[in-house]
């Protein structure tokens, strides 16, 4: 006993001071039990280990080659040993794994970790110098584990992203992309990934400060030796200032354009101040547009709260380094302030530039072609130091556009104002040329009159007059007595001249209270008569004629305007004749309904003949065939042959019936003699009764199904109507349902409405003839074959309508068709009739 106990002493502290790990797994591959050097082989604590199955340390073809060994060892307990990679928890490791077989299908696993010789560590240490050393970017990510994280990353990616090591590990390389995540090289990756292939994509990322870089992205897949795809190879090269230069030529070719086709110049300056600040990180560009020896400042940061902040900056700035007073010329010669704090500036500067977090300035001025001041471009940055490289070249180009769009702008601006001065003078001569035209047509005018004989004047002046009042007498009566009209002259400022006409007695108007008067101080007129007649006035006085119909005070005219000439042949009047055709427009309209009455009943007596005349021929037909039939074989033997013709017969004497009822039904409902006799009865019973009825009517197989919640309902509907709209309904189901089909009739109570669906799966209904379902004599294309008069859809409409009620068809063409009817249930009426 005292041996046994020192021997398990022993054999535990040999468990806990062995280099090896041990680990005891189950025969489902689960890790019950591990020691501290398995712990510290592997990375995880014991816990975590211990609730870890071996799929998540080995790869699948290391799982493969022990499910073999077990295989073949299923009876022995010989060691086994086998070199292989396990997924510890900083990356991939590689050990000798000694593998010890148990009852029940259980194992040992001994981990030891594999020592190379000195060769192949040096060779290993000159590999990994170089790959730390170069300027690229290198990440290997482990493609067996789920999300493929990044096991080593040299520090050229460290230089190029920013983040540490301890940051980028064990993480999957999207994190670059922040949420910049709709980038189409993000699906090459993808595809390239799930193919095993290798791509090489450029793409946006974004280093840990959130400056963006554009990435050269290389992806080599790694196999191993069992031609499993193991790893991943990225290498990474920062092409940002290529890339820059490419986008930049773009901006620069689009400003260009912008200037040709004389775009406004706050969208030029907006789109300049776009690139700056794409380009130049950490700044708050600025552009200012001399207007008057003034500065007209233009920014992104507008409505953010800080647009008057910057604005004040901006002056400040230039009071602080240029005098204002005596060296305006000096604003033409660029600044660079690297430290904003150490230059000559107010306390208000200083606080404000550290409220933004402004350390320094740079001043470029824009100038034309003659070095004039046109204005200028500031770059407040929120780090120190000067222009220099790509961002020197960028904010050059820039500039040279802003003075090529100001001083366009400027020139465009000034042809501009030439052309309107153009303009203007050329409408003071050619009014001057008409006054002076009008003067001599005058004195001509006048040269005439005196030259005539004043006799001869004054002859035809008294014969003038005389015809003159003979003419305004006959056009008075005769406008006086303008039969259901009236006509009406205006002149040119929308006065009216005259008026008169029958029509104004019938809507009171006086004629010696409008005439002489504008239309717009009128009050009988409505604002957009006003509006229309003065837009009509206008174009008859141009010499146009005009026709139109209008609606006033509930009555139709036809209206048709003339232009009056003077002696001149100018147009200064026009004469409006308005004729009240209400009566002519009602009788119109009557006979235009009459005539689509006579279309639609010759129309419907066409189908009515043709579907009549094939409806009836198809059942005589049979009946007459089973009536010869049963003569013939009317002999001992075939009274089974003659009871199937008697059947027969009255089949179709049902069907010649039921066409009958439905030329029945279809007369009464539109002489409208059929009445609505409401009855409180159990519609889950009357259902129920229906249906058996229904059942001679079935093919073979077929069975309605009723469908309901309560066992019983009560309704207070006309059942006989009732009955009329579900029998066509079911009949129809069944007529176009093949045998052993199911037809559903469901029955729902919703409090005040009872909600019934016939649903069947027979041929359906294309859904481009749904919306003529419910017409007089119509039939679907699918069901001209299948007797049928193209009466009972409309039937049962007209029957639900009487009761109150809504029908609707849901379906398409072979598919599931589905009638639903809505009634109310008057329940509340009913009440009413017994308490009185």
């Amino acid at each position: 006993m005292e041996h046994q106990l020192s021997d398990t002493t022993v054999l535990q502290s040999i468990y806990e001071a062995t280099s090896d790990g041990i680990l005891f797994v189950d025969a489902k591959r689960r890790i019950w039990k591990v020691n501290k050097a398995a712990h510290q082989i592997l990375g995880y604590t014991a816990s975590e280990l211990e609730q870890k199955k071996l799929e998540e340390l080995l790869s699948k073809p290391t799982l493969a080659i022990l499910d073999k060994l077990f295989s073949e060892e299923k009876q022995t307990h010989d060691v086994k040993i086998l070199e292989t990679t396990v997924y510890a928890l900083n990356g991939p490791q590689d050990v000798q794994i000694r593998i010890i077989p148990q009852d029940k299908g259980g194992c040992i696993l001994l981990l030891g970790t594999i020592f190379w010789n000195g060769d192949y560590i040096n060779m290993l240490k000159v590999r990994n110098m170089a790959l730390e050393s170069t300027s690229n970017g290198i990440t290997i990510t482990d493609a067996r584990l789920p999300d493929l994280p990044i096991i080593y990353c040299n520090q050229g990616f460290v230089r190029m992203t920013g983040y540490s090591k301890e940051e980028i590990l064990n993480k999957n390389c999207r994190f670059l992309q922040a949420d910049d995540r709709d980038q189409k090289e993000i699906g090459i990756i993808k595809s390239a990934i799930q193919k095993g292939d290798p791509c090489r994509v450029v793409l946006r990322n974004y280093k840990k400060n959130g400056t963006l870089f554009w990435n050269e992205l290389n992806i080599t897949p790694v196999r191993d030796e069992a031609n499993e795809l193991s790893y991943f190879i990225g290498v990474q090269n920062d092409v940002t200032l290529t890339k820059k230069e490419e986008l930049t030529k773009d901006h620069i070719r689009y400003i260009l354009e912008m200037i040709t086709k004389v775009t406004p110049i706050e969208k030029i300056g907006q789109e300049i101040i776009n690139v700056m600040k794409e380009y130049v990180a950490h700044s708050i560009p600025i552009i200012g547009h001399m207007d008057r020896g003034k500065y007209n400042w233009q920014y992104l940061e507008k409505g953010n709260g800080y647009g008057q902040v910057i604005e004040t900056i901006a002056s400040l700035i230039l009071e602080s380094i240029f005098d204002t007073k005596s060296e305006r010329p000096m604003y033409s010669k660029e600044v660079v302030i690297e430290d904003i704090s150490k230059i000559k500036a107010t306390t208000s500067l200083q606080s404000l530039a550290l409220k933004l977090g402004i350390l320094g300035c740079w001043y470029f001025p824009i100038l034309s072609s003659k070095n004039e001041v046109l204005g200028c471009l500031l770059l407040f940055n929120r780090r120190y130091g000067k222009p220099e490289g790509h961002q020197k070249e960028l904010l050059t180009d820039m500039v040279k556009l802003a003075s090529i769009a100001f001083e366009h702008h400027k020139n465009n601006y000034a042809l501009q104002q030439g052309k309107k001065q153009l303009m203007e003078l050329a409408k003071k001569l050619e009014y001057r040329v008409m006054e002076r035209t009008k003067e001599v047509t005058a004195n001509v005018r006048k040269l005439v009159e005196l030259n005539l004989n004043l006799e001869d004047q004054v002859k035809e002046t008294k014969e003038a007059e005389n015809k003159a009042s003979q003419s305004q007498v006959m056009l008075s009566a005769i406008a006086q007595n303008f039969p259901k009209g009236a006509m009406v002259v205006f002149n040119e400022n929308f006065e009216i001249v005259y008026i008169e006409g029958e029509e104004l007695r019938h809507i009171n108007m006086i004629k010696e209270e409008v005439e002489g008067r504008s239309i717009g101080e009128i009050p009988f007129f409505s604002e957009h008569h006003i509006l229309k007649m003065k837009k009509d006035i206008k174009e008859t006085v141009k010499g146009n004629k005009i026709s139109f119909e209008m609606g006033f005070e509930k009555k139709i005219y036809s209206v048709n305007s003339r232009p009056l000439y003077d002696a001149y042949n100018d147009c200064t009047l026009a004469l409006f004749v308005y004729n009240n055709i209400t009566q002519q427009k009602l009788v119109e309209r009557e006979i235009r309904y009459a005539l689509k009455r006579e279309q639609e009943l010759n129309d419907l007596k066409t189908r009515f003949v043709s579907m009549a005349s094939h409806e009836f021929r198809t059942p005589l037909s049979a009946i007459l065939s089973s009536a010869i039939l049963i003569y013939k074989q009317n002999e001992p033997g075939n009274e089974t042959k003659i009871e199937r013709y008697v059947e027969r017969i009255k089949s179709n004497v049902r069907n010649l019936v039921v066409i009958l009822n439905d030329f029945l039904s279809l007369d009464k409902l539109e002489a409208g003699k059929v009445g609505v006799n409401r009855q409180l009865f159990d519609l889950i019973q009357f259902s129920k009764a229906l249906i058996e009825e229904m059942d001679s009517n079935k093919k073979m197989g077929q069975t309605i199904v009723l469908e309901k919640i309560e066992q019983e309902m009560l309704v207070f509907i006309d059942p006989k109507l009732l009955s009329h709209i579900l029998i066509n309904l079911l009949s129809n189901a069944i007529k176009y349902s093949d045998e052993n089909m199911d037809i559903i009739l469901n029955i729902q109570n919703t409090g005040s409405h009872v909600v019934i669906k016939i649903t069947d799966n027979g041929i359906g209904i294309p859904i481009k003839e749904q919306e003529h379902l419910f017409e007089r004599f119509f039939r679907a294309e699918n069901a001209l074959n299948i007797q049928g008069t193209g009466l009972g859809l409309h039937i049962v409409r007209q029957y639900v309508e009487l009761l109150g009620g809504t029908v609707g068809f849901k379906g398409e063409l072979g598919k599931e068709s589905i009638f639903t009817v809505k009634l109310p249930t008057n329940l509340e009426e009913n009440e009413n009739n017994i308490d009185h």
